[in-house]
C-alpha cells in the first residue's frame, strides 16, 4: 500500500490538537494509536498526573509530540522544551507547533538540563536516556519515564534518580509512565 503524501493527507485529531500525518515519522501503527486515543496512555497519564500550569517542562526522545503538544496546548505550561537528536522529527515538531499556536513550545537538538532550570522532566527511554546532570537541576520537583515493555536493568537509570533526590511515586505512576518526585519535608 503506497503511503499517502503528507501535505495531501489529513491531519490525524488527538486530544483536540492536529498533528501532521507524516509517514517518515509516525509509522502506521502510530498514526492509527493516535487516532484512537491509545499512544502511550501510560506516560501521558502519568506526566499529566504530575504536572502543574506552573511547570517549566522538559522533555527528551518526543517521537510523536503527543506529550509536548499536550503539556503546551491543553494543559497550557508556560514554557516546554523538546530536546530531540533527529532532524526529521524536530522539523515535525517545529510543524505540529505552527499548525496548533503551540507558541511556548520549543525544539532543540541539544541541550545543558541545568540551563534549562526544567520543573518537570519527562523520558521516552524508547527514543532517549535520561540526561546527564539531572543532580544539577535545582528547580526539579518530578520526573516522568515511558519505559519500554521490556526493559534490561541497565537501560533503568534509577541510581541517577535517586542521586538527584527522586523518589518513586506509586500514586502517579501507571504501567509504563513512572512518576518520581522530590519528597516533600515537612517544615
Amino acid at each position: 500500500m503506497a503511503e499517502i503524501p503528507a501535505d495531501a493527507a489529513p491531519a490525524i485529531r488527538y486530544r483536540g490538537l492536529r498533528f501532521p500525518h507524516d509517514g517518515a515519522v509516525l509509522p502506521t501503527t502510530v498514526r492509527l494509536e493516535l487516532r484512537a486515543g491509545s499512544w502511550q496512555p501510560d506516560y501521558t497519564a502519568a506526566a499529566l498526573a504530575v504536572a502543574t500550569t506552573m511547570d517549566r517542562a522538559v522533555i527528551f526522545g518526543a517521537g510523536t509530540g503527543h506529550l509536548a503538544a499536550v503539556l503546551s496546548g491543553k494543559l497550557g505550561l508556560p514554557h516546554v522544551t523538546v530536546v530531540e537528536a533527529r532532524p526529521e522529527v524536530r522539523a515535525y515538531l517545529a510543524r505540529l507547533a505552527r499548525d496548533n499556536g503551540l507558541h511556548r513550545l520549543t525544539v532543540l537538538a541539544e541541550a545543558d538540563i541545568a540551563s534549562l532550570d526544567p520543573t518537570l522532566i519527562c523520558v521516552d527511554l524508547d527514543a532517549a536516556t535520561l540526561p546527564q546532570g539531572l543532580d544539577q537541576c535545582g528547580a526539579l520537583r518530578a520526573l516522568v519515564l515511558h519505559v519500554p515493555t521490556n526493559p534490561g536493568a541497565e537501560t533503568l537509570p534509577f541510581p541517577a534518580i535517586a542521586n538527584a533526590g527522586l523518589a518513586y511515586s506509586p500514586a502517579e505512576s501507571a504501567g509504563q509512565g513512572l512518576v518520581f518526585a522530590r519528597p516533600i519535608t515537612a517544615p
